[in-house]
């Protein structure tokens, strides 16, 4: 059995480097798990789920428990430090091809719970989740914008959580968004899927922590999609890349042939009053001398048109006409407005008004209204695919997508399309395991492989489950370390086949074993 070195640190007093005492916690390890990648090996179906880590640590000087005063790390065990795995980090000797010093996975702390034992054998359970995990921790908004490619996009959205620009991978789109805005309060993760389900794309967790996008044709382009990394076997020679048990998903339960995509659009009219404070007259709001009032104006109000959606462009309030201050509240008074110190928060769907009353006096608002130029929706269309011999021989089995960003009808219809093709008839949908530790070459593939890679299946040496070796793309995978130093990884494969359907010009016969794509 080859070995390697397993490096788990945790950057416990969150000054973005590993190098303190104690962030080096490999010592303590006893066994480990750790997975990235879809929930379901398709990419219609199937999203990247927040990956996850799991350690079990030797706590038996207390290290690890929160509550203990006087352990070395009390007071910084807290949720959201930054852990790392590293895989054959460490110095010679080691034997060839392995890879040195390659992060596996990296994420956040989420909970440390301590499992003491009266015999002495006591440990503790540590737990991290990855990126999108903690991203979606968050809620954003993010305001409106027009002819925003998606990775564009998927950057406002990061933006919008405070996301270092140096975290992301992001493809340059093939789709642009004509009008794109994401509603106060929306979850980080469900603003990103919208992007990636109207793009037909792929937003996931790198193994050094950044946010991947990949476009829709990232597998037609990036080179180890095009060319097979590695060819794992039934047979079990000593020095093959050897799987040790081979399962076939369901492949009826992913089979569509019936695909609608929503297409939308919009219009905006010129500014107008949207908005007005309900407190006038005599029953005007006060704001006593020095005190600071915050109002929502919210908008579509319950009296705007059925088809009004929300605001494009809000009009900074400007004194006298859009706030009017006073010292009566019928306005009898001296009129205060110029020492009202104003100050806004604009979403698509609310202004915050933040107004400071300078004035020695108590000042009443006489006026307080917005204005904004609206967004009214279009009436809302559905793009519609479908195949009658899939449906003949299967059944109507029907897909319908959250993607409301699809700019054009005839870009909804090609998305139906570009999707009835890869799913209206079987898939073979695999999971493999085997020990990455078996051999060298096992264990640097192990180490290497990543999400979205394209590897090899040869399984009619010895099973029968194939009648040619076949290509797959790894869409999660699964890694757990025992006690015993045992690493077995599990993969989710999907067939080249859903993607390679489509025509190459020069290359291909079209329609007959081929489809364009879009």
């Amino acid at each position: 059995m080859s070995k390697t070195n397993y490096i788990l640190k945790v950057d416990w007093n969150n000054d973005g480097d590993f190098d303190d005492s104690n962030e080096d916690i490999s010592s303590y390890l006893m066994d480990l798990n750790w997975g990235r990648g879809r929930n379901f090996a398709t990419n219609l179906t199937g999203t990247s789920v927040s990956g996850t880590l799991n350690a079990t640590l030797l706590n038996t000087s207390g290290i690890f428990s929160p509550f203990k005063t006087d352990g070395a790390l009390y007071g910084n065990m807290l949720p959201a430090r930054k852990v790392k795995l590293k895989i054959g980090d460490g110095s010679f000797p080691y034997t060839f091809p392995l890879t040195f010093n390659q992060d596996a996975w990296t994420g956040y702390l989420q909970s440390i719970i301590p499992y003491p034992d009266l015999h002495g054998r006591e440990t503790a359970v540590l737990t991290a989740i990855g990126s999108l995990g903690y991203l979606n921790s968050k809620e954003i908004s993010v305001a409106p914008q027009t002819s925003r490619r998606s990775d564009q996009a998927i950057g406002d959205i990061l933006d919008a959580t405070g996301w270092s620009a140096d975290d992301r991978d992001l493809d340059t789109g093939d789709m642009t968004i004509t009008r794109f805005t994401v509603p106060a309060d929306t979850k980080t993760i469900d603003a990103l899927r919208m992007v990636e389900q109207s793009e037909n794309g792929f937003v996931s967790e790198t193994k050094d922590g950044k946010i991947r996008f990949e476009k829709r044709k990232a597998r037609f382009e990036d080179t180890k999609a095009i060319t097979s990394q590695a060819t794992f076997t039934d047979a079990t020679a000593t020095d093959n890349l050897s799987f040790s048990v081979m399962t076939q998903e369901d492949s009826l339960m992913n089979i569509f042939n019936e695909v609608l995509a929503p297409f939308q659009q919009f219009t905006v009219a010129g500014a107008s009053t949207v908005w007005v404070h309900s407190e006038t007259g005599s029953s005007s709001t006060s704001i006593v001398s020095g005190d600071t009032r915050t109002f929502r104006a919210v908008y579509p109000t319950p009296d705007s048109a059925n088809a009004t959606d929300s605001i494009d462009t809000w009009t900074t309030p400007a004194s006298g006409t859009d706030y009017v201050g006073n010292t009566a509240a019928d306005g009898s008074g001296a009129t205060i407005s110029s020492d009202l110190a104003v100050s806004v928060t604009k979403t698509s769907q609310y202004m915050d008004i933040q107004i400071t009353n300078n004035n020695a006096s108590t000042g009443f608002l006489t006026t307080l209204q917005a204005r904004g130029t609206v967004v009214s929706q279009s009436d809302p269309t559905t793009m519609v695919k479908s195949d009658s011999t899939s449906q003949t021989t299967f059944g109507k089995r029907t897909f319908v997508t959250n993607a409301p960003f699809i700019p054009t009808s005839i870009e909804a219809s090609n998305w139906c399309a570009y999707n009835l093709v890869r799913f209206k008839d079987p898939l073979q949908n695999i999971k493999i395991q085997f020990i990455a530790n078996r051999n060298d070459a096992t264990l640097d593939k192990a180490m290497t492989l990543d999400i979205s890679d394209r590897i090899t299946l040869d399984a009619h040496t010895k099973i029968n489950l194939m009648s040619a070796d076949k290509d797959f793309f790894i869409e999660s995978s699964h890694h757990s370390v025992d006690r015993d130093r045992t690493h077995a990884v599990e993969y989710q494969l999907s067939p080249i086949s859903a993607i390679y359907k489509f025509w190459v010009i020069g290359v291909s016969l079209l329609e007959s074993e081929t489809y364009i794509s879009y």
